[in-house]
């Protein structure tokens, strides 16, 4: 019922994470921060910044992550956005462009014509980081927050 049936499944969602999983990893750890700007679909497009901290544990393609973001919204009434959110990074081992896919928990809080309210759920997301001196990163995530709140969450960012 609940399991994952790989016959199921698109072949080329069972050839990624097969590649994810077998590909060789460093056998050093990583202390990731990542920092930029992110652009959400909610309260008809806001911009805003985001930051993110990460592990990336020795030998493994998965690392976990904590990161928020504040978005500077431009509404004709009074709103706000902001949010937080913990989760997982399934990466490959690629030495300079890494694809990457995450999972993770959201918290957001969001105003909107004086009624203020706190939706959390999860989001899954894709990305690409290009592992230079200086890591640039781009991710877009899908947010699972109920109904009309549903939306993308886009982000771009440079870190260490």
């Amino acid at each position: 019922m609940g399991y994952l049936h790989l016959e199921k499944q698109p072949p080329i969602l069972v050839a990624t994470l097969i590649l994810f999983a077998v590909a060789a990893h460093p056998c050093s750890g990583q202390l990731t921060i990542v920092g930029g700007v992110a652009h959400t679909q909610d309260l008809e497009g806001q911009w805003g910044a985001d930051v993110r901290f990460g592990i990336d544990p020795p030998g493994l393609p998965i690392g976990g992550f904590v990161g928020a973001d504040y978005f500077l919204t431009n509404c004709p009434v009074n709103c706000g956005l902001r949010g937080h959110r913990v989760g997982v990074i399934f990466r490959t081992s690629a030495p300079v462009i890494q694809p990457y896919l995450t999972g993770a928990y959201v918290v957001r809080d969001r105003e909107y014509e004086d009624v203020s309210e706190r939706r959390a759920g999860p989001a899954l997301g894709a990305g690409l980081r290009v592992a230079t001196v200086i890591k640039i990163r781009a991710e877009a995530t899908w947010e699972f927050l109920g109904g009309k709140l549903n939306h993308w969450v886009f982000r771009i960012g440079l870190g260490l």
